[in-house]
């Protein structure tokens, strides 16, 4: 089963993940309370236009969250985004690099700080930076 990663805000941003057969799934059970804090940090939003993503913009997830009784108006209510994570990523841990399966080392590069590292992981997937926690794209796979 897929877990997602679910960024909530209200007046603080709040990271969660939940495994869920869907996005819907995720959202709806984030909303019941039954997911899992990613890290006790909060971030402040400054300013907020829209306390939620757009319906328009995510007709599947916002029909899909109607169909299980969430209230869905033009915006999916406090929700800032919604992504699917590698199950290494979600687990926190990287690949076993001894394991059989597909593995990938992936090489990152932090804009803000600088901070160059490598990991392997069984997809090609973000990673933190180490230095500023910023989340950071692979530049390059193998």
């Amino acid at each position: 089963m897929p877990t997602y990663e679910i960024e909530q805000y209200e007046l603080h941003v709040m990271r969660y993940r939940i495994e869920a057969a869907g996005e819907a799934e995720a959202v709806a059970g984030l909303l019941a309370g039954e997911a899992e804090p990613v890290c006790e940090s909060q971030d402040y939003v400054e300013v907020a236009e829209d306390y939620g993503l757009p319906a328009d913009e995510h007709p599947g997830l916002a029909d899909g969250l109607r169909d299980l009784g969430v209230p869905v108006n033009s915006v999916i209510p406090s929700i800032r985004s919604v992504q699917e994570v590698c199950p290494a990523e979600a687990d926190d841990t990287p690949a076993d690099e001894d394991d059989d399966s597909r593995l990938w080392r992936n090489f990152y590069l932090c804009p803000d700080c600088d901070v160059e590292w490598e990991d392997v992981w069984d997809c090609q997937c973000n990673d933190r930076c180490p230095s500023c926690n910023k989340e950071i794209q692979p530049y390059k796979s193998e």
